[in-house]
């Protein structure tokens, strides 16, 4: 059973953040309607009752997310990326040095790792902010791909970076499965999202920035992650936020 978190349209016309312009040009596109914000009476999963399409959410992006806003602050997003990987390298055991950013934008997270030592790879769905990310940092490679397409390729890598990307998928189960076969054996996973449950996550969560439909899809608590993670072969950490989001590390076993 499905049970509704609130109105989330009647408080993003009140807004005074991103939210009213979602709410406006998911009111203006009838392929954009989502059912409301509703919670599994059963697991607890707060996600979207009807995802729109994939051609939608595509038209929804075009109409909404820009990657000019995130290019902002370049330099201080490439440092905070180096020292992520810097710190979560150390639960390699592969030895090797193979990094994927899914989910790469203008590249920044590819760049951080390049410069701590990885040879480092991107795949981003949107293709403008791949030819950025190219044009930017020809030291690293870049894909106009989805994860679920790239994870058929058969290649493997030591540390795969995802962050702020598993809300965004229709199908968080695939997008999971696509992740772990990523991983090369001994290698890791460092994934973040917002997080439902948290003790800073506001409530109600309708009334929450990072409440963003249809940009976001899906809120997940630590018992979701550990569902979607927790498999033979892999072991999930997760470390410390005081902040309302997740930071999940996952070692795939030798």
């Amino acid at each position: 059973m499905l049970e509704p978190e609130g109105d989330w349209l009647a408080r993003a016309a009140n807004a005074d953040d991103e939210r009213a312009l979602i709410g406006k040009i998911v009111e203006g596109d009838e392929s954009l309607a989502f059912g409301g914000i509703v919670r599994c009476a059963d697991c607890g999963l707060a996600t979207v009752q009807t995802p729109p399409t994939p051609d939608a959410l595509g038209r929804f992006y075009s109409a909404y997310y820009a990657s000019a806003s995130y290019g902002t602050k370049r330099d201080k997003k490439i440092k905070r990326a180096a020292k992520r990987v810097k710190r979560v390298r150390r639960r390699i055991k592969s030895g090797g040095t193979r990094f994927l950013d899914v989910g790469s934008n203008l590249g920044y997270a590819v760049e951080g790792a390049r410069l701590q030592g990885f040879e480092a790879t991107g795949i981003e769905i949107d293709a403008d902010a791949v030819l950025q990310a190219q044009a930017d940092f020809p030291g690293g490679r870049f894909f106009v791909t989805t994860v679920e397409d790239f994870a058929q390729r058969g290649e493997q890598f030591d540390f795969v970076y995802c962050s702020e990307v598993i809300e965004h998928a229709v199908d968080i189960r695939g997008f999971a499965d696509a992740l772990m076969d990523l991983i090369a054996p001994g290698g890791v996973l460092f994934l973040t999202t917002p997080a439902d449950g948290h003790r800073a996550t506001p409530k109600p969560l309708v009334s929450w920035v990072q409440v963003k439909p249809p940009e976001h899809l899906h809120w997940l608590a630590k018992e979701h992650l550990l569902r979607l993670f927790g498999c033979d072969g892999f072991t999930p950490r997760f470390q410390f936020n005081p902040k309302p989001g997740h930071k999940l590390v996952l070692n795939r076993d030798l």
